[in-house]
Formats: C-alpha cells, structure tokens, sequence
C-alpha cells in the first residue's frame, strides 16, 4: 500500500506542477492515498541473538551458496553487510558501480560515493553523500569485486542489475524475498515484523554505546 501512494504521489506532484506552469488546464484534485491497513507499517527490530543468528549463518560465515538465491549471485552475502557498516539502503547499494568507489577528492581514503552522476538515482538529495569503506570489506573481497565488474564493463558491480539491464527495483524485490524466506527457513526467525528494512537499524543499535 505504501509503495502504491508513493508512485501515486509522485503523478500528482508532476501533475501539479505542470498546472502550476500552465501546461496543463487542471491539476488533479484532492489526496489520492489508499489507507494503509492498520499495522502493515509497524516493524520490529532484529534483538542480539537474531543478530547473532544471522551473521553465525554460513552465508556469512563461510559464504554459502543459496540455491533459493541463485538469480541473486553474490548479493546475499554482500548487500546485507554494506547495509549494516554502511547504513546504506539497498537502493543505494545496487547502483554502486566502479566509478562509485574512489578517493574522496585530495585524499588516499577510499569511499562509497552515493550519487546521482551516470543516471543514479538517491532517495532525497541529502542522501548523496561519501561514505569511507570500512577495512574489514576490503579484506573480505571488495577490491576483486570491482576488478570483475571492470573487466566486464558494468556499470554496476551486481550481474544481476547488469542482466536486468540496470533494473534495480526488480532486484530489490526479488532480494526482499529471498530475506524473508531465508529468515523464516533457514534462520528460523519467523515474526513478519522482522523484515530486511529493519537489519541496519537493528545492527546499529547493537554496536553502539549500551
């Protein structure tokens, strides 16, 4: 229902603002919103030993191959982690391309680059940012990541965008997915309120000061 007014949303603004300009005779009137269902917004946060569960999995720790992820290729294991040490969404994630990972301008400190150059898209203009990468991705494999994604000539660093041809929404979905059966399945984690949204928060909260 959310994502259903949020597109709505964005047709009236555009509709508005051409009335505004005078390209248009009329704007449409009123609030066109669907009611959200009461309780589908609500979300719970992930405690420490879902955590716990989460990162003890062998996906993470000895890198599993999920045969119900395989359209996802390598993102099962990295989105979650750049989500979590980043507090990047996964929007934001699944644009990084090659030319997203640089020096910040007149250092050697190696970033994220959370933009709108090349067709990128961000949530809100204040979401374009610089975020340095944390060592322990580097030591994980992130430089041989972008070395693939080069050689290949991506402009992402997922071949599941690149065979989408740069649809990210439909990866998006299809990884949403995937989370919650790999949480309900696997990790045996089954309250509906704990969804992916709700890792990075939940993650946060536990690294930080008690």
């Amino acid at each position: 229902t959310a994502s259903v007014n949020k597109r709505t949303g964005y047709i009236t603004t555009l509709v508005g603002i051409a009335a505004k300009k005078g390209w248009i005779d009329e704007a449409i009137r009123g609030d066109i919103r669907l009611t959200v269902p009461e309780g589908e917004d609500d979300r719970e946060p992930y405690s420490d030993d879902d955590l716990k569960t989460i990162f003890g999995h062998p996906l993470f720790t000895e890198r599993q191959a999920m045969p119900s992820a395989s359209q996802l290729g390598v993102l099962p294991f990295w989105l979650p982690l750049i989500s979590c040490l980043h507090g990047m969404i996964s929007s934001e994630i699944l644009q990084l391309g090659p030319d997203t990972i640089k020096c910040y301008p007149g250092t050697d400190i190696l970033c994220f680059q959370v933009t709108t150059l090349g067709g990128r898209h961000v949530k809100t203009e204040q979401r374009r940012r610089w975020m340095p990468i944390r060592q322990e991705l580097l030591a994980m494999g992130l430089g041989e990541l972008v070395g693939q994604a080069k050689s290949n000539a991506w402009k992402t660093l997922w071949q599941p965008v690149e065979d989408k041809a740069g649809d990210t929404e439909t990866i998006s979905q299809q990884f949403s997915q995937f989370w919650g059966g790999f949480a309900r399945n696997e990790l045996k984690i089954t309250d509906p309120q704990k969804v992916l949204y709700s890792l990075r928060h939940s993650f946060k909260d536990a690294i930080g000061p008690a």
